[in-house]
């Protein structure tokens, strides 16, 4: 991908660092498990940046750049709200939604490649050789 692209997910990841740092969420293990599942999104969206912009995702058929930004922005959300809520959010409600979310970010980004075809080799039937 150009660079552009790079600067523009680095301003996303330290406009996202920034607003979880600065705004005044209640720090608790569910903001703990919201923003560590913030990063890893991020990571895996990095990842799938990096293949390219012809690299399709093999699970809806969409180039992997745009299951990327699909799925960080779904993970914006539910971090955030998490963030919001993590005063009166459960530790397990937000391991079980960063968990299903972590898991489809993953399974969507993924690019499978079909196997190559080799060539069979030829067999000899056994019979006795002409030589």
């Amino acid at each position: 991908m150009s660079r552009t692209t790079w600067i523009v997910w680095g301003a996303a990841l330290l406009a996202a660092v920034l607003c979880a740092a600065l705004l005044p969420f209640a720090h608790t293990m569910t903001f703990l498990i919201a923003a560590v599942g913030l990063l890893m999104s991020f990571a895996l969206s990095a990842v799938a940046l990096r293949r390219g912009k012809e690299a399709k995702s093999d699970l809806m058929g969409m180039p992997l750049w745009q299951m990327a930004v699909g799925t960080l922005f779904i993970q914006l959300i539910a971090a955030f709200l998490l963030m919001y809520f993590a005063g009166s959010c459960s530790w397990l409600i937000a391991v079980v939604v960063e968990g299903l979310i972590l898991c489809v970010d993953a399974a969507a980004l993924t690019e499978w490649k079909e196997p190559e075809e080799q060539p069979e080799a030829k067999q000899d039937e056994g019979g006795p050789t002409d030589g």
